[in-house]
């Protein structure tokens, strides 16, 4: 399992993500792009 939590990502004074908690079970797939999409 991956848990992230409480995750803050700031560009400059944009708030791009703002107390993100994700958490992934076992045996899944996720990808994510250069861009994040």
């Amino acid at each position: 399992m991956i848990e992230v939590d409480g995750v803050t990502h700031r560009y400059g004074d944009r708030t791009a993500l703002s107390d993100v908690s994700v958490a992934l079970a076992e045996h899944r797939v996720g990808l994510i792009g250069a861009n994040g999409s």
